[in-house]
């Protein structure tokens, strides 16, 4: 074999082997393109207009933001601050409304017998009498009657239905200026004369014979269980043979979200 056979021999199998490695490196070029690029690719052209819309979309979006001037910028920046304070608005008011809930059912657990009350929520409490009346959402459709107790949580008495619509109802309070009636002081169960102050507050006159300490409380004398105040303060002057006991609604009235009307 002369020397040129043999070096073009050699020069085939050199051409061969490269294009054994091109047609490999270029194998391997198309999969990757396949799977990572056309197949993605043909996968949103397949959802249609929809992804297209989009791409242009955001494409947009970008590219308006690039060129939106600073002042729209902070303007935006404001109006999506404010839109986050009216859903923490609301979503607080979504809270107080399961609170609500809560509370409600809290309150007839207190009651042995559900049946003999009418649970109604408390639409308004009077300013102008110094907390004296509170209007609620049931009335005589409802089987509300005047002269009714009212309580709260079941063991607290707070007055009497005192007028009637055909769906709300007026409740004085005890400790309304209007109220004077016989009490039950515990724990000597002493039955005392109180009268209603106004605001919540009782005041009760008694001989200085008479035990009474703070935080005791005062009581219908017909039914024991059920409180209207408790003792805030006593005042006491050696030279007056009575002794003054000032006493309190033992219930917020300003904060209060349900009654239960007794039948």
């Amino acid at each position: 074999m002369t020397p040129y056979h043999f070096d073009n021999q050699n020069k085939k199998k050199s051409i061969s082997r490269t294009k054994w490695v091109v047609g490999i490196f270029s194998t391997i070029i198309a999969v990757i393109l396949i799977v990572f690029v056309f197949a993605p690719l043909l996968k949103n052209i397949s959802r249609g207009p929809a992804w297209a819309r989009n791409v242009v979309v955001q494409s947009t979006d970008d590219t308006i933001s690039l060129l939106t001037p600073k002042k729209v910028l902070i303007a935006k920046i404001h109006e999506l601050q404010n839109q986050v304070q009216v859903d923490q608005a609301n979503l607080v008011s979504m809270q107080d409304i399961q609170n609500q809930n809560v509370s409600l059912r809290n309150e007839l657990s207190y009651i042995a017998h559900p049946v003999n009350i009418i649970t109604a929520q408390v639409l308004d409490v009077s300013s102008e009498s110094l907390y004296n009346n509170v209007i609620i959402d049931e009335g005589s459709l409802d089987g509300i009657k005047v002269g009714q107790l009212v309580t709260s949580q079941g063991t607290v008495g707070l007055g009497t239905i005192t007028s009637v619509s055909s769906h709300t109802a007026t409740i004085s309070l005890f400790s309304g200026p209007d109220f004077s009636g016989d009490v039950l002081l515990k724990p000597e169960n002493i039955t005392v004369p109180a009268l209603g102050q106004g605001g919540g507050s009782f005041e009760i006159h008694i001989p200085q014979s008479i035990s009474v300490a703070k935080g005791d409380t005062i009581a219908f004398p017909s039914n024991p269980d059920i409180s209207i105040g408790v003792v805030g303060s006593i005042i006491f002057d050696p030279r007056n043979p009575f002794q003054t006991v000032l006493a309190r609604t033992p219930v917020n009235i300003q904060q209060l979200r349900f009654v239960e009307v007794v039948k």
